[in-house]
């Protein structure tokens, strides 16, 4: 049977500090041998106002964002 972790985390404006959380997280998922790692909607960035999401927009295909979870999912 596949082990799936479902993260929980406190994000905050910073996005680097945010990445750095989650990657923690992930890795203590998969030394407890999870398959599947689910991340909260608003892992990447929990902004003051909702204009905040929308400064770290990225193009599709390229950004900190996009690399960041290509490089996690490996």
């Amino acid at each position: 049977m596949s082990k799936v972790a479902a993260i929980q985390m406190a994000s905050g404006p910073n996005v680097k500090a945010n990445l750095a959380e989650a990657e923690k997280l992930i890795k203590i998922a998969v030394q407890q041998e999870a398959e599947l790692v689910v991340l909260p909607e608003n892992f990447a960035i929990m902004g003051m106002a909702e204009t905040d999401k929308v400064k770290i927009a990225e193009d599709l295909g390229t950004g900190l964002l996009q690399d960041y979870l290509k490089e996690q999912a490996i």
